[in-house]
């Protein structure tokens, strides 16, 4: 499927921003690269604004999205994006719009790939640590913060431990050390054959294995979204190099503070290849959350960033709460998703018991979920003090 590009203006020697037809934005980037004067929707959809630019990379022209004001944020949801088309999805606006409450929050399309240059993309490690490479040194001044989900992880993991100074903090959702563990594995036949086929009917298979444990209508839009992000041959090629990624060495030398996050029941990635990533970094902590739904914009996209937004922000540890010492035991049983009853086989007490002290947790903590308990728990290290004999 092609992409049109439209008309563009010139704002630096290295940056190009495009007047769509949709109304004023007044973001400023960061990095004195200037502003971006008209982006985003269109008056059609009614949507709402993000600044899309340009910027050279070797040789090609890479499409970004600038949203928000506050600390620089990478986000990447997935190496298979459009710009355009993601933000016609509600979900996924959403997502964006709540982070750029806080956060600059940057979004780009990989060269091959959505608004940026097409043609065959460079798909290897190497490839993505250049491109980020570029993109902070273009976009900020410092170090920026990363959420990244799915197989859009390993290459931000690869950045963290090939930049330590460029990455405050990271948070890594849906996602695993081993590419094996992430993709849809196709046997050779059946991947040649959807290489072949005129008809994008890989972008559907593809969208129908990644939308497991979604809401029905999730995968329809999906495979229409991958239809605009790739052509039948680069979407053939991203998943036949899924499998050969592995960022286990790179895990060990990340520096950056890092959240894993995973949905308990993910229906795509086994929440164990989560916390084995976790148990990789130094540092890392795990944190499960309640749900089936493997993209970061589907489901309860609110409870992951109930516990995403405040570490990535580095917010100071709230004022220590009075909860006892097995009410802290309980509260770090919940960070790392266990339920009520397997809470209550670990500590050896009736699953009533463990609903009291919940019910306890939620009121001295004056919050209403599981995942405000747990991001709670991200932040204060309660078992910190069980381990000092508190």
């Amino acid at each position: 499927m092609g992409v049109s590009i439209p008309d563009r203006v010139t704002t630096s020697p290295n940056v190009l921003t495009y007047v769509s037809d949709v109304g004023t934005c007044s973001a400023r980037l960061p990095g004195g690269l200037g502003s971006i004067l008209r982006a985003g929707g269109s008056r059609e959809t009614g949507l709402p604004e993000q600044a899309i630019g340009f910027l050279s990379h070797r040789g090609d022209r890479v499409a970004y999205a600038v949203t928000g004001s506050g600390p620089l944020l990478l986000l990447d949801v997935g190496r298979a994006h459009h710009l355009e088309a993601f933000w016609r999805h509600r979900p996924y606006r959403d997502l964006v719009r709540r982070l750029s409450r806080r956060f600059t929050v940057v979004r780009w399309d990989r060269p091959g790939l959505g608004l940026s240059d097409r043609g065959r993309p460079d798909l290897s490690a190497a490839a993505e640590v250049a491109l980020l490479e570029r993109l902070t040194g273009a976009l900020g001044d410092g170090e920026a913060a990363i959420l990244a989900a799915g197989d859009a992880a390993p290459g931000m993991v690869e950045f963290a431990a090939a930049h330590p100074g460029a990455v405050s903090r990271m948070a890594l959702f849906g996602t695993a050390a081993e590419g094996r563990r992430l993709t849809l594995s196709l046997p050779a036949a059946t991947l040649g054959a959807l290489a072949s086929a005129e008809a994008p009917a890989i972008h559907h298979v593809v969208a129908a294995a990644a939308a497991a444990g979604c809401e029905p209508e999730v995968g329809g839009w999906l495979g229409t979204a991958l239809e605009a992000s790739a052509d039948v041959g680069t979407m053939a090629a991203l998943v036949a190099a899924g499998p050969w990624m592995d960022v286990r060495d790179a895990a060990r030398r990340v520096q950056a503070p890092t959240l894993v996050l995973h949905r308990e029941a993910d229906a795509v990635v086994d929440p164990q290849w989560g916390r084995e990533l976790a148990g990789g970094i130094p540092g890392a902590t795990f944190v499960s959350l309640p749900g089936a739904a493997h993209p970061i914009y589907a489901g309860d996209a609110g409870a992951v960033l109930d516990v995403a937004t405040p570490f990535l922000a580095g917010e100071p540890a709230r004022e220590e709460a009075p909860l006892s010492r097995r009410e802290l035991e309980v509260t770090r049983l919940v960070m790392l998703g266990l339920t009520n009853a397997e809470i209550g086989r670990r500590l050896d007490i009736r699953r009533r018991t463990v609903d009291a002290h919940l019910e306890h947790i939620r009121s001295k903590l004056g919050v209403g979920s599981r995942a405000l308990v747990a991001a709670w728990a991200v932040h204060n290290e309660p078992w910190a003090a069980v381990g000092r004999g508190a």
